[in-house]
């Protein structure tokens, strides 16, 4: 009996799954922009793709309206990432940042989806 239930229960879920409107797409808003100055990249072959990795050497964030609010500490920051066989630029990148209205240090990990040496938006 207990068996029957489950799997009847579990068919039910299934169509009601099937059914459901599909969830809104992500929206996603800038909150900082600017130059980024990436070292020679290194590429290592492997199965599904390259293994990208490069130093990040400078760079600077502002925000919506233009105003510099951090700069990139030199020698702490790297980019990685994996390009498919296809194609397709997975980055992986962290950052050591300078707030620059305090002097704190921030450290960001930022990946995304996009195409190598194309400039476009990175997903935090």
């Amino acid at each position: 009996m207990y068996s029957v239930v489950s799997k009847f229960a579990g068919f039910v879920l299934v169509l009601a799954n099937a059914f459901a409107a599909p969830a809104p797409a992500p929206r996603f808003e800038t909150i900082l922009s600017g130059p980024i100055s990436i070292g020679d990249l290194s590429l290592i072959a492997g199965p599904f793709g390259s293994r990208l990795s490069a130093p990040v050497l400078s760079g600077n964030l502002s925000d919506t309206s233009g105003n510099l609010v951090a700069t990139v500490v030199p020698n702490t920051s790297a980019d990685d990432g994996v390009v498919s066989a296809s194609g397709t630029f997975f980055p992986d990148a962290k950052a050591t940042l300078q707030w620059i209205v305090d002097g704190e240090l921030a450290y960001l990990h930022m990946q995304g989806v996009g195409e190598l040496g194309v400039s476009d938006l990175t997903y935090v």
